[in-house]
């Protein structure tokens, strides 16, 4: 017993029910089959089946897929496992999460300082309290990047 404990806690497997269960199981055929079920095992095999079938679907646009949800949900992963490090980074204006966030964004390496930059100077909007989580995060970054006219111009995941 200890061995396919200590084998599924190296492999990861542990952790994934419950990462399975808060994200869901996302786009594919896994989730049309799965729709309306809950429970890890549930997600843990819809994403499976998810896996297997998403880049049919991410191409075809069929089973709940499309190239920008599918782009935002990575976007939306990124901010929530690296928050504080990104809050942290955009208080000083500048960072390696930063520069990452911003390839995320489809911006041009041309312009990582610049969005450095702008989450500096607007990140009270962003991050406007304690209680602001990943999706308020992108959702007001999104805005901010579109509102800018350099950004808009040179990010191209960012509507």
């Amino acid at each position: 017993m200890k061995k396919i404990i200590l084998m599924l806690a190296m492999t990861g497997m542990i952790a994934l029910p419950v990462a399975a269960e808060e994200a869901g199981p996302g786009c594919g055929l896994g989730q049309l089959v799965y729709e309306g079920n809950r429970g890890w095992f549930v997600h843990m095999t819809a994403a499976t089946t998810n896996s297997t079938t998403m880049p049919f679907a991410v191409t075809s646009q069929t089973s709940g897929c499309d190239k920008d949800s599918t782009i935002y949900m990575k976007q939306l992963d990124f901010v929530a496992i690296n928050f504080d490090n990104l809050s942290t980074e955009m208080a000083r204006g500048h960072g390696q999460y930063l520069d990452s966030l911003a390839s995320l964004m489809g911006c041009s390496e041309s312009v990582y300082s610049a969005f450095s930059s702008t989450t500096q100077e607007q990140y009270e909007i962003l991050i406007p309290s304690a209680e602001t989580d990943a999706e308020g995060l992108l959702t007001g970054l999104r805005q901010v990047l579109q509102d800018d006219p350099n950004m808009a111009a040179n990010c191209t995941r960012i509507s």
